[in-house]
């Protein structure tokens, strides 16, 4: 977006929206989440697989509904970099997100959108020892009416899961290759 168009955006929707969309951007562009946000979740998963194999996984947007059976839909008109916009779809809502650090084999995150909920989502991947990666996922949601309907726990199980489909999809596939 151009300066000016954000300059715009910002006249029409008020500076303090502005501020708090750009605070959210450089919070994930360091691999960071909201602090303040009604519901935050992070945990971690270690992946049998070099850091290259589970980032092919994780930067391949477009294929996630193949392994993470909670997403039922993805559009995104170009390949994944920095400032690249994206949907999914999962259950009954849709976020609109953007990617706003990517840094191939260590970090992925976007801020989303759902309705007048705000998130934060950042993968980082670590590699520790030979062919093991360590996999956090950070998640922040911000935004009225958000404590309403779920809660950190829910949003953590729920990262858990995401976590485990892809452990079992990055390893099930290196199996399936070293098989061959």
């Amino acid at each position: 977006m151009s300066f000016y168009k954000s300059l715009a955006l910002c006249a029409a929707i008020g500076l303090a929206a502005c501020s708090a969309a750009h605070r959210r951007e450089m919070l994930a562009q360091k691999g960071q989440i909201e602090p303040d946000a009604t519901l935050q979740a992070r945990t971690t998963v270690m992946i049998a697989a070099p850091a290259e194999r589970v980032w092919e996984a994780i930067a391949d947007i477009e294929n996630w509904p193949t392994w993470q059976e909670g997403i039922r839909s993805v559009s995104i008109s170009q390949r994944p970099d920095i400032k690249v916009p994206f949907a999914f779809s999962s259950g009954l809502w849709r976020e609109h997100a953007q990617i706003v650090a990517f840094e191939p084999k260590h970090r992925l995150a976007w801020v989303g959108r759902v309705r007048t909920a705000h998130t934060i989502h950042v993968f980082t991947l670590s590699p520790t020892v030979e062919g093991i990666t360590s996999v956090e996922l950070s998640e922040s949601v911000s935004g009225w009416p958000v404590g309403w309907f779920t809660n950190s726990t829910d949003l953590l199980a729920a990262n858990q899961q995401w976590l485990v489909l892809l452990k079992h999809h990055v390893e099930h596939r290196r199996t399936s290759a070293e098989s061959r």
